[in-house]
């Protein structure tokens, strides 16, 4: 028997069923339905991803409205938030040798220097 997990905001965003024996990936976490073979994979797999906010170098597939990602692509290392369309940079603080570049950076943004032990505004 299929189950219903509903959004926070369910009245704008509906609800996601989950059917027996299948693992749901309509968002970036996965769904065990009810008699799914080594749900525990997917379960603690959901987990890490939480745990470590999806850090990689591309974003998340299938993001929902709200869905936090670190960027650790070599020149952004940064954490973006996705507003329902695109990823948008959090702003806050980038580490590195090198200053960052303008084009993956915001207003407000700090960058430590590593190589120098420096932080800059």
């Amino acid at each position: 028997m299929a189950y219903t997990i509903n959004f926070t905001d369910v009245s704008n965003k509906g609800s996601i069923t989950v059917e027996d024996n299948t693992l749901n990936v309509q968002t970036s976490l996965s769904f065990p339905g009810r008699n799914t073979t080594a749900y525990g994979t997917a379960i603690n797999e959901n987990f890490l991803h939480l745990l470590e906010n999806f850090a990689a170098p591309n974003p998340p597939a299938n993001p929902a409205e709200g869905q936090v990602w670190y960027d650790n692509s070599t020149t952004v290392n940064q954490l973006k938030v996705y507003d329902g369309t695109n990823w948008v940079a959090s702003g806050g603080v980038k580490k590195g040798n090198n200053q960052p570049d303008i084009d993956t950076s915001i207003k407000g943004d700090l960058w430590v220097d590593t190589a120098n032990q420096q932080l800059y505004k």
